[in-house]
């Protein structure tokens, strides 16, 4: 993969992951307003969900963009990824009952490691001595850590999924 392809793929990535979850949240409010039912718990549903799912595709993605382009290159990718969703958790987060400290809390941690995955895939390159090995092990690292995010999700989002 190129550079200009992996940013791009950052951005696309990202906006998938906001589509899809704003699609959900528009469906599911839509039908409990129909119901006459609240939609506050659907907003929150939306911004775990959200939060998972980004994590999710961030874990892998950074580690591979990092091996495939560097650190500069896997940074900014990841940063598109993690940033293309931030409208959709704006107005979820307004429509919620949420405090704003989590949400916050939240998007650093997603922040975070969209900048510190990057250069764990650059070290696997400059430790594998190669792009191919270190773009395979950067993929089952971050399959491992996304799995991981997966399975513990349950304990700090006090099981809201």
């Amino acid at each position: 993969m190129s550079a200009p392809v992996t940013s791009r793929l950052g951005m696309l990535l990202g906006l998938a992951v906001a589509a899809a979850v704003a699609t959900w949240w528009l469906a599911a409010t839509r039908l409990a307003l129909g119901q006459a039912m609240g939609t506050a718990g659907i907003a929150a549903s939306a911004l775990t969900g959200l939060w998972l799912a980004r994590a999710m595709v961030l874990l892998p993605f950074a580690l591979r963009a990092g091996a495939l382009g560097g650190w500069r290159l896997g940074a900014a990718s990841s940063l598109a990824l993690v940033a293309a969703a931030w409208p959709v958790v704006v107005a979820a987060a307004s429509a919620g009952t949420r405090p704003a400290t989590g949400i916050v809390l939240a998007e650093i941690v997603l922040v975070a490691a969209g900048l510190v995955l990057p250069a764990v895939g650059q070290g696997l390159r400059t430790l594998l001595r190669a792009p191919g090995p270190a773009v395979l092990a950067g993929t089952v690292l971050g399959g491992a850590l996304a799995a991981a995010t997966w399975m513990w999700s349950v304990v700090w989002t006090g099981g809201s999924l």
